[in-house]
């Protein structure tokens, strides 16, 4: 569909942030459908280029790559999700893995590890993740964990414990 490279990557960039601020929203109904003023435009504010490729594809017949329009009407806010919950989450995850979803971080590792919206960005990110969140756990001569904190462990390969230095 685009036979440039230079537009591929400016595509991706674009799904990432639009991708973060969907995954960071505050509830799960937001996190799954969100609005063009509510998240998209706040996302690609920094980059005026990216706000103007999101309306482009917008108005081609295919639309936004690996994003389903839900409701465009006169007068409402455009609503859109990603065609599965995994193509945002996989952005999220890589996001993480790259340090831009810095926001994630602001909270506690092991409240993360206690979030079940995170199970799937812990089993996309696997290994690599698990490494960044061996960096914020607390160093501690013991550590107990919840079941869901352990399915989130294994999830991320069990790497947080591998990581931490003994």
């Amino acid at each position: 569909r685009f036979g440039d490279s230079d537009k591929v990557s400016r595509v991706q960039t674009m799904l990432t942030r639009v991708a973060v601020a969907a995954q960071d929203a505050p509830d799960d109904t937001q996190r799954r459908e969100f609005g063009e003023q509510e998240r998209v435009q706040p996302a690609l504010a920094s980059d005026p280029s990216m706000l103007a490729l999101w309306h482009e594809l917008m108005g081609e017949e295919k639309g936004v790559p690996l994003v389903k329009t839900l409701e465009v009407s006169a007068g409402a806010e455009a609503r859109f999700q990603f065609k599965h919950l995994s193509f945002q989450e996989g952005r999220y995850a890589a996001s993480v893995l790259g340090g831009e979803a810095s926001a994630l971080w602001k909270r506690e590792a092991l409240t993360l590890l206690d979030d079940p919206v995170l199970v799937n960005v812990w089993s996309i990110g696997g290994a690599a993740l698990g490494r960044e969140v061996a960096k914020r756990l607390p160093d501690a001569p013991r550590l107990e964990l919840s079941e869901r904190q352990c399915r989130a462990m294994a999830a991320l390969a069990w790497e947080p414990l591998r990581g931490k230095p003994s």
